[in-house]
């Protein structure tokens, strides 16, 4: 797994985290945040 937290310009800290299988063709990719809406979806 790796992970990389960053703060973006309007402060919200976000994690993102990339986890890669050994043996498996699977990536999984996350974003989180402890701030309940980022960006509103459309």
């Amino acid at each position: 797994m790796l992970y990389q937290a960053m703060k973006l310009t309007n402060g919200i800290v976000v994690l993102a985290e990339l986890k890669i299988t050994p043996g498996n063709r699977t990536i999984a990719f996350s974003l989180k945040t402890k701030v309940p809406d980022v960006a509103k979806l459309v």
